[in-house]
């Protein structure tokens, strides 16, 4: 069995089994006759007219697509006094018509707009149960989408050596997590998660990841509260080439209520990450002498600075938001990166039935290795105008601009816009 028959042949028995057992969970919930208990059901589908001048934002090799985008969720929960259960699930399918390739080497093949074509899928399922002052809760996820979908922050999009349509990525995780009221000031949420990713391309790297992190939470009054949170993580790639990294931190902060509009939350403190190699190093063709030579690689610690920064104000016309932070995260590259961006929103109702939303973040991503430099910068900014001409019907117009840059590549910046339009539909939100 190749590796794309073993990514899609599990995504087939999913469907299958999450589908039929999504429409029997609703079925058995609506039709429950139990005081005090709720159950809500959603649903909604769109459709979008897509066009995008450069889909992998790169700087030579340009792709040019345009094509259409369905896209349609449901959301079941249900709810009594101390438990909740809540399933959520998403599809999409992207078909593409008309490509171009804009490049300057004659011997490079355009490729088939069909080769872009995707599919995506992403189910949910979240259980919560409360007694006095504890809440314990998990939740599961299968998510199955396209690299050129998830990857513009973590690796790129996109090899500089060849041209690579749409390719799948499959993550499953699993998140237990408990709230515990320790008193009238203090609290205490734990949480330990496990991630599985696998790519069907070769060139990004499978790997697993760990994470086990708390916080514990004072409130000094009614406006800011302290926390302090230590966090304990390991990612393992799945490369001939085995990478371990451990990564411990601890930082703190407050959350501070400044005005009934306006929220800071603050957290700073560092890490220290312990990389160990499996195969100790490897070969390589020494230029001038043609001999093989072995170059051996130790084990490396690394100690750096983490945080993060958020302002948010809301009310009923308008709303905004701004986030900076640094964090070490795990990577399609095979190793731990070292991520620092800052990103702003902010959403205007002019009227009822409109409204507006702006979007733009730009960052920097590195390896947590000295000796790998991997440097990427990229940016993103985006504005988007929603209108509601009916009960439960939308329009709504996208225009996105996207730059990235691969430091080691030496071939600059590459930069990519895309627009779309579109129409959607929502069922009026049912409780039973």
């Amino acid at each position: 069995m190749n590796k794309q028959e073993k990514i899609y042949s599990p995504l087939f028995q999913l469907v299958t089994r999450c589908g039929c057992g999504l429409a029997l969970s609703t079925v058995a919930l609506m039709s429950t006759a139990v005081y005090a208990a709720e159950t809500t059901v959603k649903a909604g589908a769109g459709i979008n007219y897509k066009y995008d001048d450069n889909i992998r934002v790169t700087p030579r090799n340009a792709i040019e697509l345009s094509g259409a985008v369905a896209s349609g969720f449901i959301t079941s929960e249900y709810s009594t006094e101390r438990f909740s259960v809540v399933g959520d699930a998403k599809v999409g399918v992207e078909r593409y018509g008309d490509i171009e390739l804009d490049t300057d080497d004659p011997l490079l093949a355009e490729p088939k707009a069909s080769d872009f074509d995707n599919e995506s899928l992403d189910l949910t399922l979240d259980f919560a149960y409360e007694w006095e002052r504890h809440t314990v809760s998990l939740e599961g996820r299968y998510w199955l989408d396209s690299a050129l979908n998830t990857q513009f922050t973590d690796t790129g999009l996109g090899g500089l050596r060849e041209i690579e349509g749409a390719t799948e990525k499959e993550t499953i995780s699993i998140a237990p997590a408990w709230n515990w009221q320790i008193n009238q000031l203090q609290q205490l949420y734990t949480q330990a998660s496990w991630r599985q990713v696998e790519f069907e391309s070769d060139r990004y790297v499978d790997y697993d990841y760990s994470n086990l992190s708390s916080n514990w939470s004072y409130f000094w009054n009614e406006r800011l509260r302290l926390q302090l949170q230590p966090t304990f993580s390991r990612y393992e790639n799945k490369a001939e080439f085995a990478v371990t990294s451990d990564t411990f931190g601890l930082e703190g902060g407050v959350i501070w209520s400044v005005t009934e509009k306006w929220q800071l939350n603050l957290l700073v403190g560092g890490t220290r990450v312990y990389t160990e190699y499996g195969g100790g190093g490897f070969f390589v063709v020494n230029p001038e002498t043609g001999l093989i030579e072995f170059i051996e690689i130790e084990d490396q610690d690394a100690t750096g600075f983490t945080g993060s920064a958020a302002l948010a104000f809301d009310d009923e016309y308008q709303g905004f938001s701004f986030n900076i932070s640094s964090r070490v995260t795990p990577s399609g590259d095979g190793v731990l990166r070292q991520t620092d961006e800052a990103r702003a929103k902010y959403y205007w109702k002019p009227f009822e039935r409109a409204r507006l939303d702006f979007d733009a973040r730009i960052g920097q991503s590195d390896t947590t290795e000295d000796r790998v430099e991997n440097a990427r910068d990229y940016s993103e900014a985006a504005v988007r105008f929603g209108y509601q001409f009916a009960e439960q019907w939308w329009l709504s117009a996208r225009y996105r601009y996207r730059t990235q840059e691969n430091e080691r590549s030496g071939l600059g910046e590459g930069t990519g816009n895309l627009f779309n339009v579109g129409i959607s539909y929502r069922l009026p939100e049912e409780v039973l």
